[in-house]
């Protein structure tokens, strides 16, 4: 395992830096740099067969991170040899050294405008109204059929019909009104006789109904026949 590099240097040109160090003395070796700006994710790396390293494309205004180390090629010290240790970490921008990088600034998330949110708030609040009103129509349209149906039953006809009706109110008014009789019929009234009214035959095919000495015949052709 080799040594890490020493005495590592920076030259800056224009978008460009090249990376000096001390060369070891041994032969076989790679000169890996790695750099990143706070922008990249994961390292970027170069490497030549000697410490001197030329990195290209770079932005003057971005810092930059380097770290270097020293690894043996495997056709010269077989496939169980080791990297050296990186480096100390050295930052530079604008062609000067910096303690650290900062980190980037991320953009601030989009606040919810109080107008936007007071606007949401009403929206919603008009809906439920919307609802609460709709249920409370439904509600009455139900309540109105239920007791317009429920008139409707309480104002049907008889099952007997309107024949059957007349028939007894008909038959009301003879009871309680008295019969226009002729002068002879009162005298003999107001004398203590009865009054008898001729027999007369019942009609075929009716059915006989006496109410207060009057005799009435209901038949399929009239109401009442007296």
């Amino acid at each position: 395992k080799p040594s890490s590099p020493k005495q590592v240097s920076f030259s800056w040109h224009q978008d460009a830096v090249t990376v000096t160090c001390s060369d070891l003395s041994y032969r076989g070796l790679l000169y890996e740099v790695q750099y990143r700006s706070p922008f990249d994710t994961e390292w970027q790396s170069k490497q030549a067969n000697s410490c001197n390293v030329t990195i290209d494309d770079l932005d003057a205004e971005k810092c930059y991170a380097f770290r270097a180390r020293v690894k043996a090629m495997e056709d010269a010290y077989g496939p169980d040899t080791y990297p050296s240790d990186w480096s100390e970490v050295t930052c530079w921008q604008r062609g000067e050294t910096r303690d650290s990088c900062p980190e980037p600034r991320t953009p601030p998330k989009p606040k919810l405008s109080k107008f936007m949110l007071v606007s949401s708030l009403a929206i919603l609040l008009m809906v439920s109204l919307l609802l609460l009103s709709l249920r409370k129509l439904w509600e009455w349209i139900t309540d109105t059929q239920n007791v317009a149906h429920l008139h409707k039953i309480a104002g049907a006809e008889p099952e007997g019909g309107p024949e059957e009706s007349l028939v007894v109110q008909l038959a009301k008014t003879e009871a309680n009104s008295p019969g226009t009789l002729d002068p002879q019929t009162e005298d003999k009234e107001v004398s203590g006789g009865s009054l008898l009214l001729p027999h007369q035959p019942p009609l075929q095919g009716g059915d006989v109904v006496t109410l207060g000495g009057f005799t009435f015949v209901m038949n399929d052709s009239s109401y009442v026949a007296l």
